[in-house]
């Protein structure tokens, strides 16, 4: 079970998060261009791509200030991208090589096993501690079940927060009923016992806002400082969208779940339908797969 908490660094944490973030990234980069060299000469192997890491920290000594637990994991993090690569080839889709990780599609990094410790002082005050970082304040919303096992760090839109993964596998109660749900636009859907739910419309509650900050994005010159300011702008708008769809997802998802013991649904065709039908932008911010996607891992 993961858990997510938003960590509050100070400056001198924050520019220690962000250099262990850069050298993961640098790490990544570097086994993936190992990767590419042995897979010109026929063969790649995955222990040999790993003992890569010792030769980086012998060429860069920089790489010795970040704690090492952290970098070891971008090799299984490649080797699951390239597995992935591999699957998506099989199943027909038309991709190319796996690419380099430039700063802005590089967001997380882990620590795996050890290197951290979560501290908790008072009600939902904490303090997680991070071998290379140090104490960094945690704010903990929510009671932890099971240990601690992993911990990935993640940097979205400027703001760190800490994933904690852990043992416990709860087991969520359900219902006794027999449920079929029809999804829609008008009504987000409606089900067999005549229950309506209402389409949320998340993108136009916000849609004056996002137009004002794209447009602003606009008109700022490409490469200067305020056109990152402006980009920042219309990200946190997406972010703000993102955030109240997935609420309300999760929210009815678990409410189904919780009252049924069988849940039958539609077998949508989504990207065929947003090609061929005018209402496009209301079937993507309805969400209908992310939707079906919740059910199926809850119940």
């Amino acid at each position: 079970m993961s858990y997510v908490f938003r960590l509050y660094p100070n400056l001198g944490q924050r520019a220690a998060l962000d250099f262990s973030l850069e050298a993961c990234r640098f790490t990544y980069n570097s086994l993936l261009e190992e990767v590419n060299k042995q897979r010109g000469q026929g063969k790649v192997v995955q222990g040999v791509v790993k003992h890569k890491i010792v030769e980086l920290k012998k060429v860069f000594p920089w790489l010795a200030n970040v704690y090492s637990k952290a970098l070891q994991p971008e090799c299984d993090r490649l080797f699951s991208n390239l597995r992935s690569l591999g699957q998506l080839k099989k199943n027909g889709k038309k991709v190319g090589a796996l690419r380099f990780k430039g700063r802005d599609w590089f967001k997380t990094f882990s620590y795996n096993q050890s290197g951290f410790k979560l501290e908790i002082v008072n009600g939902k005050k904490g303090i997680l501690h991070l071998s290379k970082i140090g104490s960094v304040n945690i704010k903990v919303h929510r009671p932890i079940e099971g240990k601690i096992k992993q911990v990935t760090l993640k940097n979205r839109l400027g703001k760190w927060f800490a994933i904690l993964i852990t043992d416990a596998n709860p087991k969520r109660m359900h219902g006794e009923k027999v449920v079929g749900i029809d999804l829609g636009i008008n009504n987000y859907l409606v089900d067999s016992e005549g229950c309506e739910v209402a389409h949320p419309h998340n993108i136009d509650k916000h849609a004056q806002r996002l137009a004002l900050a794209q447009r602003n994005l606009a008109r700022k010159k490409r490469g200067s400082m305020n056109r990152k300011k402006a980009r920042l702008a219309v990200a946190k708008v997406h972010e703000k969208i993102e955030r109240a769809r997935n609420d309300f997802l999760h929210k009815l998802s678990a409410k189904y779940v919780t009252q049924c013991r069988a849940i039958v649904v539609e077998d949508l065709n989504v990207i065929g339908m947003m090609r061929s039908m005018r209402n496009a932008r209301n079937m993507a911010d309805a969400s209908w797969s992310k939707f079906l996607q919740m059910l199926a891992y809850k119940a």
